[in-house]
């Protein structure tokens, strides 16, 4: 019975801090794309720099958070980074300089990433094997709900710039409310967490970062997160600047309401059904790209407000559901060293996502439109599929993968 009690503590205190992290700290900015743009008469090309460097923040510390988890545990980096998260929105609440707000931009990646790479080990910790999709999913769904939130919230305070930045001020005030709560709920972690862990294997592993693309199955899922990184970034931080292009800047909130919404399913459904059909895994997540490709094509083909609500609603009942699956996947082959592994696919596939946002914001002002910033996203989702129809094949085969990978005993 109590350990039934701590595993409902950790997965609601799990959905708190990404609900802050993703919901707000990644998932913030796309919605408020406009909003710079209009107000701040920042150019593509400068908010392309704003959310690039969300990203590059995200990017270091994806590796060094999970490095930092793995030696320290969970409970203190997460207290830590969701008291730094509060300040990075404060930032973006009390000023409006360029410069400040890159900073403020490059501090809410770091946070955001070493809370999101705290999942895999809690999950580890926490649950068993055969449950790692659903409750991690469910803790991933607090990022749809987060969405959801800002969106209904941002109806009525993005309307006009007396008001635009509260949303900011509202996220530091929540981010350190759950930072408490994280303080006084938060186990630190497990034995079986703690005992493994062993300065020596963690410079082991960072000695070995060759052969992330040298063993075949850790490469091809790799590379297909990271492929993934450049279809899924150029959409999300785009759609709804695209939805103002075309004229359609009364329904942005809606159509992120609708994003938000689906989100808070994706996480849960896909986690489901990756736990249920584990020798038909590869059938899942090759779904998972199908709906995930008309979303991003659908806009581009049919460029109206229904299929636009239709495209987000698809885009945002997949995209969480892709991020469970792989997680689910890294997390069972890594065990107690997957918020290592995780960082270190993690941080491969931001790299593409800071390219491929900043590549849409020159795209837009090069081109006038948001064509060519689909036509990209859809091909980067394309080769992502390659790979990920390699990383199966690998499977088929009974090539050695990440066992071979992190082996240091």
């Amino acid at each position: 019975m109590n350990s039934t009690r701590i595993s409902k503590k950790i997965l609601l205190i799990g959905f708190l801090n990404i609900l802050i992290a993703l919901g707000f700290g990644r998932f913030l900015f796309p919605l408020a794309v406009s909003f710079f743009n209009n107000f701040y008469r920042f150019s593509f090309t400068q908010i392309g720099t704003l959310a690039s460097l969300i990203l590059l923040g995200y990017l270091v510390f994806s590796y060094i958070g999970g490095l930092a988890l793995y030696k320290f545990g969970y409970r203190i980096l997460i207290i830590t980074a969701l008291e730094v998260l509060a300040i990075a929105f404060f930032l973006y609440f009390t000023v409006s300089n360029f410069y400040l707000l890159c900073f403020s931009s490059f501090l809410m990646g770091c946070c955001s990433a070493a809370i999101y790479i705290s999942i895999f080990p809690i999950s580890f910790d926490s649950f068993p094997t055969k449950a790692y999709g659903k409750n991690m999913g469910f803790m991933l769904s607090g990022a749809g709900l987060g969405i959801l939130a800002i969106s209904v919230f941002s109806e009525f305070v993005l309307q006009n710039k007396s008001t635009a930045f509260y949303i900011w001020g509202l996220a530091a005030l929540l981010t350190l409310l759950i930072s408490l709560l994280n303080f006084f709920f938060l186990p630190n972690s497990k034995p079986r967490f703690a005992s493994n862990r062993n300065a020596n294997k963690v410079q082991q592993i960072t000695a070995q970062w060759g052969k992330l693309f040298t063993v075949p199955l850790l490469r091809n899922i790799t590379l297909a997160y990271f492929f993934y990184g450049f279809a899924y970034a150029s959409y999300l931080n785009y759609v709804l600047a695209y939805a103002t292009d075309i004229n359609y800047a009364y329904s942005v909130n809606l159509i992120w309401i609708c994003f938000g919404s689906c989100s808070i399913i994706s996480a849960i459904l896909w986690g489901l059904l990756a736990d249920n059909n584990n020798k038909k895994l590869k059938f899942v997540l090759f779904g998972n790209y199908v709906l995930t490709g008309i979303a991003i094509i659908l806009p581009l083909v049919i460029p109206k407000l229904l299929y636009l609500y239709f495209s987000v609603s698809l885009f945002g009942l997949c995209f969480f559901g892709y991020i469970t699956i792989v997680g689910g996947i890294v997390v069972k082959a890594t065990q107690e060293l997957s918020s290592v592994y995780m960082g270190k696919i993690t941080l491969i596939h931001t790299i593409a996502q800071i390219l491929s946002v900043f590549t849409g914001g020159v795209l837009r002002d090069y081109t006038g439109n948001f064509k060519l910033v689909f036509i990209f996203s859809f091909t980067s989702l394309l080769v992502s599929i390659f790979f990920f129809i390699l990383y199966f094949l690998n499977l088929i085969k009974g090539v050695r993968g990440f066992e071979k990978y992190y082996s240091y005993n």
